[in-house]
């Protein structure tokens, strides 16, 4: 039994590294952009998390369009909303079937979700790399509890 108990302990210890390391790696490695000619504020990490799963839809009393590289979208939802895709996509389910907002974009790059971003002023997304120049705004995360209107 003792040895049943190390094994266990060892593999628990094994996976709480890796995602662990994983989720470090995710977070230096996504940002979070607004179009060129944005208006849109700053964004907390309650908002971003509650805009991705669906529960808002609106930023300072403004719609939102958001955009998802889908390479990259299974390190931005466990980032920043703490779910797994099975999660995720039965949240969205939900959500798309109540017609309570619309889902993200799915985008295939990160010029695409530029793209997508700046034909829209109320538009953000996520892009595996900080955008170049000036085709971009990368948003600012604030660590904050507090929201914004919904």
């Amino acid at each position: 039994m003792n040895h049943f108990m190390t094994s266990i302990f060892l593999i628990l210890t094994l996976q709480f590294t890796g995602v662990s390391s994983s989720l470090a790696l995710a977070d230096d490695s996504i940002f979070v952009i607004a179009g060129k000619n944005s208006s849109l504020p700053q964004i907390t990490a309650t908002d971003l998390k509650l805009i991705y799963l669906g529960q808002k839809s609106s930023l300072a009393g403004k719609p939102i369009l958001i955009g998802q590289n889908e390479s990259i979208q299974e390190s931005f939802y466990a980032t920043f909303t703490d779910k797994d895709m099975t999660a995720i996509n039965q949240l969205w389910g939900i959500v798309i079937f109540t017609g309570k907002t619309d889902p993200p974009k799915n985008l295939k790059s990160d010029s695409e979700v530029i793209k997508f971003v700046n034909d829209d002023e109320n538009a953000i997304g996520y892009v595996s790399k900080q955008p170049e120049g000036d085709s971009a705004r990368v948003l600012a995360i604030q660590k904050s509890t507090t929201t914004t209107s919904k």
